[in-house]
């Protein structure tokens, strides 16, 4: 205490202790301290100078401090005076930080509160999947359980063949007989060796329905649905058309057209399953492979009217009910599912959006979530969940019922005009509250396309039968299909999806031209799309005959 007494330069003890106890108040910086220390000792030096007493200068150093108050108050009206003192720069600065302080706490306070976020999923949107697209059939009738034992026996061809193997479509450039003996050696071959996996397809074939035995465990979101692989399917279905072709080119046609069939019926269990769109375009693939390979069976010189006119009735009776649209009810109840497994359940707007739910869907992390501060703050932005499923609903109910217009009345009649503006208005904005719709909501047109095409060429391909079976009835092709409609060898002429009217005829010498007018919509005379045009997306007409082949 004696130190401390002379530090304040012989000013009486009460005094001192006084002075040291209001500088402690004060707080702030230990410069602001001592300042605060040198103008109080200067005023009781003043006011003791003419005091040389000790006992007196202590009397009236107590009575000073009497004047002054008590310690605590005079100190906060000192750190008060010292604040309103300060330049405007150093006042400036320090409510900055103590802004910036305030955000941070903020937003610790609202990143905890987002990451104790969980969601609460209450509907079973699985069930209403099985419920619209499972039938209610015996299991023995279901064709996929021996389309999965087919997979099981299935064989991959030599690695040497698969660019040939594998690749056998309407851009096919040759023929079995074309092959070099080596390679007609190597198919044989693949094709003894898949001869259990094609019976099962085979067998599969006759059963009067489909339907996937998906792998699916209790709370498990629709996105995580384990889908078999339906890749032997296509393999196998690309084995039919050198099967065809091996037996068209021995003579066995009836051989070749059974072939095509069992194809045939294994597209159009995929395409009529009312199951994912992935099921519905392995159909689609298949199905084409069907009418490619029965086009090139019936070019076959050997075949018979009675055997046309069979095919021709068995193709016609695969779609009796008409031709499959395309179904994304199941893309819905998937969206519908990710929504409820994103956001919180209740508050305003239905719920918030949980970030660590969000970042997974594009490839991020739970953490890096929680991180992500344009997330995070972005969470009071994000508009809420009933919002979003308002939306996701209206998306694609509207997508739904455009994909089942045919591609020219929805060129004519601009009918994606409201998908651009959809896409405008919520997905590509400077200030998206939307981000969930950006990043599931899918672009479904050409799906709708590629359905539109199937119909055409399968339609096409139920024509070229009943043209050719009047050929080999009469000597020559008619002059019109409407011929073949009022003689009675085809139920109606096959409309154009990609045109006003019905697919395009003409007769050329001895023999004919069929086409649509592809996905351009416009009549280009029969010109065929090469492989460099269907690169660049530049489908110009669809010509289902004549067959490349053919001269």
């Amino acid at each position: 205490m004696r130190k401390k007494y002379e530090l304040f330069g012989g000013l009486p003890e009460v005094a001192a202790e006084y002075i040291w106890s209001v500088a402690r108040r004060v707080g702030n910086t230990r410069r602001v301290r001592r300042e605060v220390v040198q103008e109080l000792c200067d005023h009781f030096r003043d006011a003791l100078r003419d005091c040389t007493d000790e006992a007196a200068r202590a009397e009236r150093a107590k009575a000073l401090i009497e004047q002054f108050g008590d310690v605590k108050t005079l100190g906060r009206l000192i750190r008060r005076g010292k604040k309103r003192c300060r330049p405007l720069w150093r006042k400036t600065l320090a409510r900055g930080f103590q802004a910036v302080g305030v955000l941070f706490m903020v937003y610790i306070a609202l990143t905890a509160w987002i990451w104790t976020a969980s969601p609460t999923p209450s509907i079973d949107y699985f069930a209403d999947f099985l419920a619209h697209a499972r039938p209610k059939m015996p299991p023995d009738q279901n064709a996929w359980l021996l389309y999965e034992k087919a997979r099981k026996l299935y064989v991959d061809p030599l690695e040497e063949l698969k660019d040939i193997a594998l690749r056998a479509n309407e851009y096919q450039d040759k023929r079995f007989e074309e092959l070099t003996a080596e390679q007609q050696a190597g198919l044989r071959k693949w094709i003894a060796d898949n001869e259990p996996a094609w019976r099962q397809m085979e067998e599969g074939a006759r059963k009067p329905y489909f339907w996937i035995g998906y792998s699916y465990e209790k709370d498990q979101a629709m996105i995580e649905l384990r889908l078999p692989s339906l890749s032997h399917l296509r393999s196998l279905a690309k084995m039919g058309f050198w099967q065809t072709s091996i037996a068209a080119n021995e003579g066995r046609t009836q051989d070749a057209l059974n072939y095509s069939l069992v194809v045939a019926k294994v597209g159009r269990h995929c395409q009529a399953c009312r199951g994912t769109l992935i099921e519905q375009l392995v159909g689609m693939a298949i199905s084409g492979y069907a009418c490619e390979n029965i086009t090139l069976t019936a070019a076959s010189p050997n075949i018979t009217a009675s055997q046309l006119a069979d095919v021709q009735r068995q193709m016609e009776a695969m779609y009796a009910n008409g031709y499959p649209e395309i179904n994304i009810y199941i893309e819905q109840l998937t969206f519908l599912d990710i929504v409820q497994r994103s956001f919180t359940e209740g508050g305003p707007g239905g719920g918030r959006l949980i970030p660590k739910t969000l970042l997974p869907l594009v490839g991020g992390s739970e953490d890096e979530a929680v991180a992500d501060i344009r997330l995070v703050l972005g969470t009071l932005y994000f508009a809420g969940r009933d919002e979003n499923v308002a939306l996701g609903s209206e998306y694609y109910e509207r997508m739904q019922t455009v994909l089942v217009r045919t591609p020219y009345e929805i060129k004519t009649q601009n009918l994606w005009r409201w998908h651009d503006d959809f896409i405008d208005r919520y997905v590509i904005t400077k200030t998206p509250r939307y981000p969930l719709i950006s990043i599931i909501a899918p672009s479904l047109q050409l799906a709708g396309v590629l359905a539109f095409e199937q119909k055409a060429k399968h339609e096409g391909t139920i024509a070229v039968l009943a043209l050719r079976r009047w050929r080999l009835v009469k000597g020559s092709y008619p002059e019109s299909l409407g011929d073949l409609v009022e003689a009675g060898y085809l139920n109606a002429v096959p409309d154009d999806p990609f045109g006003p009217g019905s697919l395009t005829y003409a007769r050329r010498g001895e023999g004919f031209i069929l086409y649509s007018l592809g996905r351009d919509c416009e009549d280009d005379g029969g010109r065929r799309t090469t492989k460099a045009m269907r690169k660049l997306n530049n489908i110009a007409d669809r010509v289902i005959w004549p067959l490349r082949s053919e001269k």
